[in-house]
């Protein structure tokens, strides 16, 4: 029961901030925090970018989603079918997770997150293009 719980609340909450996301892009003002590994470092972490490249996303810019982060992008369907079989798991329903799940893709979506966070703080053609 608490597991369903924490699902519904979840997923409520994440309607409220997609909607929010929707309507109140993170160019109009201040609301959404800044990355704090980018201000202290100056280097661009896996996710910089997601908040935009989510917020131009579900205005269908995928040109310009793809601009603010490739990489969270590529991840969005991983992401939601992680999400979904947790969900209906706590509704009781068993998925088979097959490739989902595989040790060895969660293996290499980190190792790649890892490749994507060097190579997009490369300050050389084709790299920079990596930067949100």
């Amino acid at each position: 029961m608490k597991d369903r719980t924490v699902f519904l609340v979840s997923f409520l909450l994440i309607a409220l901030l997609v909607v929010c996301l929707y309507f109140y892009g993170p160019r109009q003002g201040g609301i959404y925090p800044p990355c704090l590994f980018h201000k202290i470092t100056g280097l661009y972490c896996p996710g910089c970018g997601a908040t935009r490249a989510l917020h131009e996303l579900l205005h269908l810019h995928i040109s310009a989603s793809l601009d603010y982060n490739l990489l969270f992008v590529i991840l969005i369907p991983f992401l939601i079918g992680w999400y979904l079989s947790y969900g209906l798991s706590t509704l009781g329903i068993r998925m088979n997770h097959g490739i989902l799940f595989h040790p060895s893709l969660l293996k290499a979506l980190l190792l790649f997150s890892c490749l994507f966070a060097i190579a997009r703080n490369i300050p050389v053609e084709p790299f920079y293009r990596l930067a949100p």
